[in-house]
């Protein structure tokens, strides 16, 4: 598997899942039918080996459209949660303290200075910082990632999937929902009450461009420049 990303079983079903931490993980988190497994071993693991290998498994991708993905990560990292609470360092969220050495959050910084400078941060200076950090958290890191089977950090193997899911796809969320038993009627971490009016410029497409292009070829997004 994918080190650390989120994986989950079903076991009446007998299927795998994969996603992002950013592409519906809460909801699919909440599931009562579903297993994390996001951290076991792929080669030690006998209970989810027992019967049939994980990569002969009936196994399902969810991604999302990269630059979407951008904007809900920073409304929720640098907007929302800041909003909403008073955060300690040791609060934060591993994927919001990579960031801190850049806008010079500490350790010993307060709960105040921690929310002042996470909410003075632009989309445009987070975009432009991604590429010092996007690679070492799976918030950011490219979904194409999710196609590897790792053991100790060393690729494997690849997955192959018996359907990629978008989350814009109307017909990808009802077989979410039908045929996989994924209730999709409560939101989760949702960020869309947050306005971040043409967030986008070229020089901006361009980095996510460059840094996600796997992902865009991938899995058939748009890549866009203006």
């Amino acid at each position: 598997m994918a080190k650390n990303m989120p994986h989950f079983f079903n076991i009446k079903q007998n299927y795998y899942i994969s996603t992002n931490y950013k592409v519906l993980y809460s909801l699919l988190y909440s599931q009562p039918s579903l297993q994390v497994a996001a951290k076991i071993s792929m080669a030690i693991h006998t209970y989810l080996n027992r019967f049939t290998p994980f990569h002969l498994r009936c196994h399902f991708l969810l991604v999302r459209d990269p630059y979407k993905r951008l904007v809900s990560f920073y409304k929720d990292k640098f907007r929302q949660q800041p909003l909403h609470k008073w955060l300690t360092y040791d609060e934060l969220q591993i994927c919001q303290r990579l960031f801190c050495p850049y806008i010079q959050i500490n350790p010993y910084s307060s709960p105040a200075d921690i929310r002042e400078k996470l909410l003075s941060v632009s989309f445009t200076q987070f975009i432009n910082l991604l590429p010092q950090v996007y690679h070492l958290d799976d918030h950011l890191r490219p979904q194409t990632r999710l196609t590897m089977m790792f053991f100790h950090g060393i690729p494997i193997g690849s997955i192959k999937f018996e359907r990629i899911l978008k989350v814009e796809s109307s017909d990808d969320m009802a077989y979410l929902q039908d045929e996989l038993s994924i209730g999709l009627s409560k939101k989760y971490n949702n960020t869309d009450k947050i306005l971040l009016p043409n967030p986008w410029s070229p020089a901006l497409r361009a980095v996510v461009n460059n840094l996600y292009q796997a992902d865009f070829e991938a899995f058939n997004y748009e890549m866009r420049t203006v």
